[in-house]
């Protein structure tokens, strides 16, 4: 016997898929865009610069940059070992997480529908690598 689903049901299905994916999808930018807030409020504090300045020199600042600028700004302002090395270590995770967002962002994702059977959407650098 065929599993085979016809046409509606499987647009249908490929709706609530897409659905979920948007849906996480979202949740992603929205928790990025918040971690790079705080990363900016985060140098900000460290820097000593009021908010007025920081927005002139820091706006548009990636994540990645602003981190190197707190590592720096430890550095040279010989910030206690225990508060760099938790900073080390959010910086880490930070950074797989970026990564990650990255290559779904930049990278670009697949949906790959068949008239079969609808594939799930997949996240690959495969049509660009």
């Amino acid at each position: 016997m065929s599993s085979r689903i016809d046409g509606d049901e499987h647009w249908q299905l490929l709706l609530e898929t897409s659905g979920k994916f948007n849906a996480a999808l979202g949740q992603l930018m929205l928790a990025w865009a918040d971690t790079e807030s705080t990363i900016y409020e985060v140098l900000k504090y460290y820097s000593g610069i009021k908010d007025e300045i920081a927005r002139a020199i820091f706006s548009g600042t990636r994540a990645s940059v602003m981190m190197d600028y707190i590592k720096n700004i430890a550095i040279n302002t010989k910030i206690s070992k225990e508060r760099t090395d938790d900073l080390n270590f959010l910086f880490e995770k930070i950074k797989t997480i970026a990564g990650l967002r990255d290559l779904i962002v930049h990278s670009g994702s697949l949906s790959f529908a068949c008239v079969d059977t609808p594939k799930p959407r997949q996240v690959s650098n495969c049509n660009r690598a």
